[in-house]
């Protein structure tokens, strides 16, 4: 599906939102013949004293756009946890709606596990959002996949 032999090209739009002293940002979308690619970036402040170990996971993602369209994410990785920065991609479908000219991802609150409770059960604890990062398209981009 994200083959290098598929790509199509990168847009170049970007968004970011601060809440609650976390910042999320979208820089960027890889285009791939049959869906596309997403990078959701989260900080976190210093003072909020993460500890590296304790994985952010964005629950109930939602990403529209401005036409009705609800797009299915995948999630294709995740990694970070150092400085405070934690990366997540997810592979998305159906490719953008050609008549689009936002897309808006929604991240309602973040799910952390934070090591193991009592009788060996992970412990998970939450942080709400929702966080909403609106992305404007550029007007004239190869959003099928056709080149």
């Amino acid at each position: 599906m994200l083959e290098i032999a598929n790509f199509v090209e990168v847009l170049p739009v970007g968004g970011s939102v601060k809440v609650n002293d976390t910042l999320m940002l979208v820089n960027g979308l890889e285009i791939y013949q049959g869906a596309f690619s997403l990078s959701l970036n989260i900080r976190f402040a210093p003072d909020m004293n993460i500890d590296h170990r304790q994985f952010p996971r964005p629950t109930e993602l939602k990403l529209t756009d401005d036409t009705g369209t609800l797009y299915n994410l995948m999630n294709r990785g995740s990694s970070g946890g150092f400085m405070g920065d934690w990366q997540h991609n997810y592979v998305v479908q159906p490719l953008i709606d050609p008549a689009a000219t936002t897309l808006t991802l929604e991240v309602p609150k973040l799910s952390f596990d934070s090591g193991m409770g009592r009788g060996g059960q992970p412990e998970a604890t939450s942080l709400s959002g929702p966080w909403l990062i609106t992305l404007k398209l550029p007007s004239k981009i190869e959003k099928s996949g056709d080149s």
